[in-house]
């Protein structure tokens, strides 16, 4: 029974649909309809027996000589077939004057043979009718007669489909986007699928597969999360021009009637994360470049800075890993070994960090020291508080972002005013304590609910017995790659002199 299943499943996909109404094969004997010459070219399912074929029953046909052709399909809508999904799978071809014979062997047993004796042709569409049968191992399993016509497809989306692409609407009911879905779409066949969350950041939603494919018109995509089954949605590009794509499908319901969808794309900018920068001290002179690996879920793996000032030195070199409640933060950091180990509440934001420094001691040898951080959110979700070993960094918000913050106290500490830009956060700010540096995890979310916007200056202030001492200014520059951040570089200028007399 199984064999006979995929012999089924191997019909559809060369075929047309299983399950419709059978008719009486009719020869027509017609040899002049040129129809070696005008079936060259893409064609796509349009009706069987005189009813539309629904989107996600339509498949495309791509004739490339008189004697080979390409076929692509995603089928999963009929319980008793096996999935499908082809992009472009080869079948063999010969045509016998308006007879075009397709034969398909999915492997060494089975044989699909669909004979279309093509009744009208043009340069837009053909009708035919369709005999297909189905062997295993020379003996005939399944027969099928129908009607159908095919339209000529010209445009191919493949390559305009690439990019970001934010949902700008939807008609004719619910699909698995809305105006708060974005789909990026790669070259190598994957797509990543984003969320916009309350404070309007767009948060990657992870899956295990994330897969699509485009031929001509029609657009098949397949995703599994975690630990659920595989789920399938079919679109026909009706068009994309000038940062707008259009899609349309036509879906049947369980009563066999049929309605209209549609959604409507812009092109979105390339998805900017962007890190916070920390210097790891006030007195770490000169400029320097991070640069950040991602995984496939865009979380954040690896931190290389290197100052090249300094013959290229390489300050940092650290990696994050993952796990059920926890982050780990580990690595080289100008000369010590650092390890932070990061607890997560309910919400995946961090609440506490056990903070592991090793390092080099003056008589030799190695010194280790401990630290424990705890994290406090307000109401809206917002860094608050950060507490290590009694000192207490307070953080300060207006209009959705954080304008100043102060290490210890006014009269003894340091204060950072922070300068928004234009550029939006995506996700990111400077998170600053005591000796801790954990700023790079904040695109992800894990310090709660991030600035609007990245801060184009910061001026650090550090005050002793109530008095300015000095000040530092940064200046800020990013580059992104592949909608990722790339490189970070900083730029530091220090203000002496602010000692009152």
């Amino acid at each position: 029974m199984k064999r006979i299943l995929w012999v089924f499943a191997a019909t559809v996909i060369c075929g047309a649909c299983l399950f419709t109404s059978c008719k009486k094969d009719e020869e027509t004997g017609n040899s002049d309809l040129r129809v070696a010459e005008k079936i060259i070219g893409k064609w796509v399912t349009a009706d069987i027996d005189g009813q539309p074929v629904p989107t996600n029953d339509k498949k495309v046909y791509t004739f490339v000589s008189t004697t080979k052709a390409y076929i692509s399909a995603s089928l999963n809508t009929h319980p008793e077939v096996p999935t499908v999904w082809a992009n472009q799978t080869e079948v063999a071809v010969s045509i016998d004057g308006n007879k075009v014979t397709v034969t398909h062997h999915p492997d060494e047993h089975m044989t699909t043979v669909q004979e279309y004796t093509i009744t009208t042709i043009s340069d837009n569409e053909f009708t035919a009718d369709l005999k297909i049968t189905a062997t295993v191992d020379g003996t005939v399993v399944h027969t099928q007669e129908e009607t159908v016509r095919y339209v000529k497809v010209t445009a191919d989306y493949s390559a305009a489909i690439l990019g970001l692409w934010e949902c700008q609407g939807i008609t004719g009911g619910e699909t698995n986007n809305d105006d708060n879905a974005r789909l990026e779409f790669m070259a190598d066949g994957t797509y990543r699928f984003y969320r916009r969350n309350d404070a309007g950041v767009w948060n990657l939603v992870p899956r295990q597969t994330n897969e699509y494919f485009v031929d001509g018109n029609l657009l098949c995509t397949r995703w599994q999360a975690e630990g659920e089954e595989m789920s399938y949605e079919w679109w026909e590009i009706a068009s994309s021009a000038d940062g707008h794509m259009q899609w349309t499908a036509l879906r049947q319901q369980a009563d066999g009637s049929t309605f209209q969808q549609g959604v409507s794309w812009a092109a979105a900018e390339a998805r900017t994360v962007l890190a916070g920068i920390d210097v790891d001290g006030l007195y770490n002179y000169g400029d320097a470049t991070y640069t950040f690996t991602y995984d496939d879920q865009l979380r954040l793996t690896h931190i290389l800075e290197v100052v090249p000032a300094d013959n290229n030195l390489v300050a940092r070199d650290i990696t994050v890993t993952y796990s059920a409640g926890q982050v780990i933060f580990s690595g080289f950091i100008e000369g010590s070994d650092e390890t932070d180990v990061c607890t997560l509440d309910a919400q995946g934001r961090i609440v506490e960090v056990v903070h592991t420094h090793i390092h080099s001691a003056s008589g030799g040898g190695l010194d280790t020291s401990y630290s424990t951080f705890t994290f406090a959110y307000d109401a809206d979700g917002h860094l608050q508080t950060q507490t290590c070993n009694g000192l207490v960094t307070t953080y300060e918000w207006q209009d959705g972002d954080i304008v100043r913050f102060v290490v210890g106290t006014e009269a003894s500490g340091y204060t950072v005013e922070l300068t928004p830009s234009d550029a939006p956060a995506q996700g990111c700010f400077n998170l600053f304590g005591y000796n801790l540096d954990l700023s790079f995890l904040c695109p992800q979310g894990l310090f709660g609910v991030p600035p609007l916007h990245m801060p184009a200056t910061r001026v650090i202030t550090i005050i002793m017995g109530g008095n300015p001492v000095h000040s530092t200014t940064f200046n800020h520059t990013y580059t992104v790659s592949d909608g990722r951040l790339a490189t970070v570089d900083d730029n530091y200028t220090f203000h002496w002199g602010l000692r009152k007399k």
